[in-house]
């Protein structure tokens, strides 16, 4: 009997042993599971890249075409062994290469373009153990980082913010026309580390519009790269703006939204603006604003009355002395999408000392730089780029007609000629360079374009569709892509051609393919970057040849040739401040203008 008894005693002690062992078995395997979460972040194995790009601009532009079809597109910088950084342009996130194989195939058949599928890194949950190993260092993601430590150049922006006291640079994120809105906008900015504040409006505004700033910035280059380093981390637009200290310093120095004391007394001074539409009520002015600040603009609206009496509703934007700056903001919104749009003059009340005109411009219609260079980057962006197409076989080259006497230059001439080169690497990325010598042997070949800054308009023979240019110091003739010059009337266009080109300096870019030593074909572009080829044929001067419109641009085109149409081909009338005109990037607009 004890001996059963000791024999079930010893039974029980093996079974309570083996009990403790199974526990402590499950409890490491539960810890072993909880030290490795997994995350949708995690399971993001594959990715599909679409572009691969050597300019961050035209990154930025293919991102944003994407994001504007509706996918979630971002792109990633990767610096090589040589120190070159190419711009990967990738949409998706996706668990397995077979979703990501469906989403390729799903963009080639939609954008008709190529694209493939790589391996993403998963990005580790913070405070998750990872082993400790050697692994690669990972490429900066511009559409998701989202890191709690502020920039040094926005950190920068911040410090200076205090002692700032003449006008300055800042960068603007969004206006809003709810104040609480726009400050808990600012106050969750204020927590990411930015020297964010809230300005608020204008009286002199159309709409009430509290704008989100932040930093101030002794140069615009400082601001832009504050921006650049805003859109990469908050994957959010932003514009650069020169301000006056008066209100801004106000606001800033007592962190709050009131309006500075008084209102300066106004001039009425003559300026250049940016006319978007016209509207025969408000109420559709103020909707056709809304898309246009929809872009990023800060649009105004400005009634008038015609001389029948009936009034209308005109959309503006910016307010300008000098045409140059007016014709850089109608550049920078036709890159946007914007498609109709005038520089006119007009008359305006501007203010004596501190404060801002009627509609605050976004910094990108600045003073453009002493030494101009091409504006190359809205080239760069394949919706905007296209191939060149080389004239048609049939058309006959005019003689060069004898000499004339050459336009004065005028004392701001460029002295230094720009020659840039476009070319496409063996990853089909896009490179830019001024040195021809520097261009590999065997890419010589995959020149896309060259761009020429400054060529000078020299005249226009009797017969053909040619230019004569000042190329480089060289006559040479320069056929227009797209447009037509008319054979009725030629004395007429060809006045009107001197005028509007004649001591301008203008970029001409063209393809390498169509080049001959008798004539270049191509297209030519004011020095903000406009469309001359748009503005000929806007004024009448030019018509629409749909044999030769570059690729990508047959809708401006002919948007053009209706505008010409709705103007009797570019006749203006109206209102005597909006009647005289000098120079290029824009013509003006009739009263009763409807769009």
């Amino acid at each position: 009997m004890l001996g059963l008894f000791r024999y079930r005693m010893v039974q029980a002690e093996a079974m309570g042993v083996k009990k403790i062992v199974y526990c402590a078995a499950g409890l490491l395997v539960l810890s072993s599971l909880a030290v490795q979460p997994v995350s949708a972040a995690q399971a993001a194995q594959y990715t599909v890249q679409a572009e691969t790009l050597s300019f961050e601009p035209a990154a930025r532009a293919v991102v944003n075409r994407l994001a504007g079809h509706g996918y979630d597109a971002y792109f990633e910088s990767h610096t090589g062994a040589d120190g070159k950084v190419v711009y990967k342009v990738r949409f998706g996130r996706f668990a397995t290469r077979a979703e990501a194989d469906e989403a390729a195939r799903e963009y080639r058949r939609k954008e008709q373009r190529d694209c493939f599928v790589v391996q993403a890194v998963p990005t580790p949950l913070p405070g998750s153990r990872q082993p400790e190993i050697a692994r690669e260092q990972p490429s900066t993601e511009y559409a998701l980082q989202d890191a709690p430590v502020v920039p040094r150049e926005i950190a920068a922006g911040a410090a200076q913010a205090a002692v700032r006291t003449g006008e300055f640079y800042t960068v603007q994120i969004a206006a809003k026309s709810d104040g609480a809105v726009a400050q808990a906008l600012a106050s969750e900015l204020q927590r990411k580390g930015y020297a964010a504040y809230v300005l608020p409006p204008d009286p002199a505004d159309a709409k009430m519009l509290h704008r989100i700033r932040f930093g101030t910035y002794e140069t615009r280059a400082q601001a832009e790269q504050a921006g650049s380093s805003y859109a990469e981390r908050e994957r959010g637009d932003f514009l650069v703006v020169l301000s006056p200290p008066g209100r801004t310093a106000a606001v800033m120095n007592a962190g709050s939204a009131e309006e500075a004391a008084s209102v300066p007394a106004s001039l009425v001074v003559q300026v250049f603006t940016v006319q978007v539409c016209v509207r025969e009520t408000r109420e559709s002015a103020e909707k056709y604003a809304e898309q246009v600040r929809a872009k990023g603009f800060d649009p105004y609206i400005v009634r008038y009355e015609a001389s029948n009496g009936k009034v209308l509703y005109r959309v503006r934007m910016g307010s300008y002395q000098e045409r140059a700056r007016a014709e850089e903001l109608a550049s920078a919104y036709e890159q946007q999408g914007g498609r109709d749009y005038l520089v006119v003059r007009t008359v305006q009340e501007m203010p004596l000392s501190d404060g801002p005109v009627p509609a605050e411009p976004p910094a990108i219609a600045l003073e453009p730089p002493a030494v101009p260079e091409p504006v190359i980057a809205p080239e760069i962006a394949p919706e905007i780029d296209g191939a060149v197409q080389e004239p048609a076989v049939t058309e006959q080259t005019p003689d060069m007609p004898a000499p004339v006497a050459p336009p004065e230059k005028p004392a701001d001439w460029p002295a230094t000629v720009v020659k840039v080169y476009a070319y496409t690497g063996p990853d089909n990325e896009l490179n830019l360079t001024n040195a021809y010598a520097k261009i590999p042997k065997q890419l010589l070949g995959r020149i896309q374009y060259v761009s020429i800054f400054p060529v000078m308009f020299m005249e226009v023979p009797e017969t053909g569709n040619a230019f004569v240019m000042e190329v480089e110091g060289v006559r040479r003739m320069v056929r227009l892509e797209g447009i037509r010059l008319p054979a009725e009337q030629r004395a007429q266009a060809v006045d009107g051609i001197r005028e509007l080109l004649s001591a301008e300096p203008l970029r001409l870019k063209y393809a390498p393919a169509g080049e001959r030593s008798d004539l270049l074909t191509g297209s030519l572009y004011y020095r903000a970057g406009a469309d001359v080829q748009i503005e000929l044929i806007k004024r009448g001067l030019a018509t629409v040849d749909e044999s030769s419109v570059p690729a990508g641009r047959y809708d401006a085109f002919q948007a053009a040739s209706e505008r010409a149409r709705d103007l009797n081909a570019g006749v203006p009338a109206g209102d005597p401040a909006e009647a005289e005109m000098s120079g290029g990037g824009g013509a003006d607009i009739e009263p009763g203008m409807q769009q």
